[in-house]
């Protein structure tokens, strides 16, 4: 999901994103893997909602109308929990829109975990052997793309230095 660390580390790399004193760029030797996969350049408005392919909707609706443990049991689940995150988001998903539960869906990650979402980019090309955003002023938007907060654990900032957050999570989008 785009507003999680895993997303994050996903697009930004490892070194970034924990805040290990790597930038971007370095952290990135070919790229940004997910430039080519923006949904936002995809469906019309830049918005998708709930306009799910036909098969997605129905089985988000199938899962949404399950209790948790029958989603654990169907689905082989390993906790109670885990089951009951998958029913609510598939409850989110159909009810309320791809957007409205990246932003509000229940579980929450904590402020230092939680990210905003980057600009879309819906072009990219080849410069210095590495697959680049071609939006005018889109890497710059990768200074400001970390929230305030230990990203191992989502509390204080407690390391020595300052912190290269640039936001609090969970309240820009």
């Amino acid at each position: 999901m785009p507003t999680s660390q895993k997303f994050h580390i996903t697009r930004l790399g490892n070194g970034y994103v924990l805040k290990q004193g790597a930038t971007a760029a370095a952290s990135m030797p070919e790229g940004d893997p997910l430039l080519p996969l923006d949904y936002r350049c995809n469906v019309p408005g830049g918005v998708m909602g709930t306009a799910f392919p036909p098969a997605l909707k129905r089985c988000m609706a199938d899962v949404a109308a399950l209790s948790a443990e029958a989603v654990r049991a169907r689905y082989a689940l390993p906790s109670e929990l885990t089951a009951r995150n998958l029913q609510q988001r598939a409850a989110d998903l159909s009810a309320r829109g791809y957007e409205w539960t990246l932003m509000n869906g229940a579980p929450r990650n904590p402020p230092g975990k939680s990210y905003k979402f980057l600009p879309p980019c819906c072009s990219v090309k080849r410069t210095e052997g590495k697959w680049v955003c071609a939006v005018p002023g889109w890497a710059a938007s990768l200074n400001t793309s970390l929230p305030y907060g230990d990203p191992y654990y989502g509390l204080a900032w407690k390391k020595s230095g300052p912190d290269p957050g640039s936001y609090v999570g969970g309240t820009e989008w």
